[in-house]
This record gives C-alpha cells, structure tokens and sequence, in this order.
C-alpha cells in the first residue's frame, strides 16, 4: 500500500507545471526519489557539498517532527477541554513523532528515516517521562537503540555522519550558549565541517570547501521554506 502511494505521487508530481528541475526537488523531498534530478543538478548539488539536502534523513525528519511539535503546542492550549484531558506536552510531542512516521513512509522507510525515528523516538519518550538525563546520555542511548535494530549500521558513513552531526551541535551551543543567534549558526556550521571532514575522508566521500557558507544559506532555507512547502502542497493538491 505504501509503495503504491508512493508511486502515484511520483506520477502525480510529474505532471505538475513546474520546471524540470522543480519537480526533481520536489519528488526527491517528498518520496525520496531523486531520479528526477538531472546529471548537472546532481553535480552542482554535490560540488557544493548539499547533496545531503535532496536525501530525506534525520535533517528533514526532524524538521517536520518539530513544526508538528510547535504547531499543535501552540494550537492546544487555546482548547481548555483538550487540555484538561491531555496536557499539550504529550500532544504535541505524539504528533510529531506521528508526523515524522508518515514522512519517513513517504520516503520509503529506508535506513536513514530508519534510524532518525529512532533517535526522535529515544528523545521524545525522554521528555514524556520527564527524564533529565541530558542530551549526551539521551544521544548515547539513541546510538544503542540504532546498533541494537541494525548492528551493521556501524559500518556505514550515515551512521557516523549522523549521530557525529548531532554530537558537534550538541557541544557547539552548549558552548556558544548565550550568543547572537548568528554566531551560534556559524560556529555549528563551521564545526560541523571540520569535525565530519575526517569521516568523509574515511569513506572516500568528496567535501567542497564551499560547504560551510552554502550550507548555511540553504539549510535553513530548505528547513524553513523548501521541505515544508513541497510537502504541504503536495497534501493540499492531492485533495
């Protein structure tokens, strides 16, 4: 069933009119089909360093878990006999997680949706049963979980770039803490260049120096703009 949802929004994207190169992104972030992308927009996406952008994972799962988050929180409180029945904590936190499930279908439920449900799911059953054990215990016990659904994942970049990239956020505003929200944005992007360089190297993974500075224009575009409104729209025009 999922499969065939998968493939008649493929088809459906298709026939949008929109350019080429639109409906590529758009397929790609929605279904997680990038067959759509043309060579050379494969190519500038990967000498850039922004490949990872067009690969649904932890990045865009996360995102729409936490717009689902912050949305049904918001709206919540304004309905007193919700409230009083479920706190809007627990609401929210369980849509998000459900919003992050149907994404990760979407994508085809591969590895990497895979072990970004994972790693959320640790989190958020950490703040539901108010466990203050801090972010590193909190991502240690995410890793465990990951290795203990699929012990090769050990053995595969993703696993390192992953639990690697949210390691260095983790220390980076722990460090900046305090600071202009464009410091803090600057200082992770940069750090986490420099401390994933190495485990792209080990895998024989090409990095552009471009990197950080595109990296920093387009995640949070992507995060903000592109994937929420690929993925709205699609909803809205399938009804």
């Amino acid at each position: 069933l999922i499969q065939r949802v998968r493939y008649a929004l493929s088809l459906w994207l298709d026939n949008l009119d929109l350019s080429a190169f639109s409906r590529g992104v758009i397929r790609a972030l929605v279904v997680a089909d990038r067959s759509g992308l043309s060579a050379e927009t494969r190519r500038t996406f990967r000498e850039t360093g922004t490949s990872h952008l067009m690969a649904v994972s932890g990045l865009h799962i996360g995102l729409i878990a936490g717009m689902g988050f912050v949305i049904v929180r918001l709206l919540w409180q304004f309905i007193p006999p919700l409230c009083n029945r479920v706190p809007a904590r627990i609401a929210a936190t369980l849509v998000g997680l459900a919003c992050a499930l149907v994404y990760a279908l979407l994508a085809g439920m591969q590895l990497p949706t895979q072990r970004a449900l994972i790693m959320l799911s640790v989190y958020a059953a950490a703040f539901l049963l108010r466990r203050r054990a801090g972010a590193w215990n909190a991502l240690a016990l995410a890793a465990v979980a990951v290795l203990f659904w699929h012990p090769p994942s050990v053995l595969e970049a993703g696993f390192w770039l992953s639990f690697g990239a949210v390691a260095v956020i983790t220390a980076t505003l722990q460090g900046v803490r305090g600071r202009p929200r464009w410091r803090q944005a600057v200082s992770v992007q940069l750090n986490i260049t420099l401390a994933l360089w190495p485990v792209l190297a080990l895998f024989d993974m090409s990095m552009s120096a471009l990197a950080p500075l595109v990296n920093l224009v387009l995640v949070p575009v992507f995060g903000v703009l592109v994937v929420p409104v690929s993925l709205a729209g699609t909803a809205l025009g399938m009804v």
